[in-house]
């Protein structure tokens, strides 16, 4: 049910967007952690 949902279009969108937000929320601790 799940691996359906995310063949879809708007799984895909979704799964997409929940990357972007890794990496932009680990590019902000690696940032972190260098500047500490």
């Amino acid at each position: 049910m799940i691996m359906a949902k995310l063949k879809s279009a708007k799984g895909k969108k979704f799964l997409f967007g929940l990357l972007a937000v890794f990496i932009i929320a680990a590019s902000v601790v690696t940032r972190a952690t260098i500047a500490a």
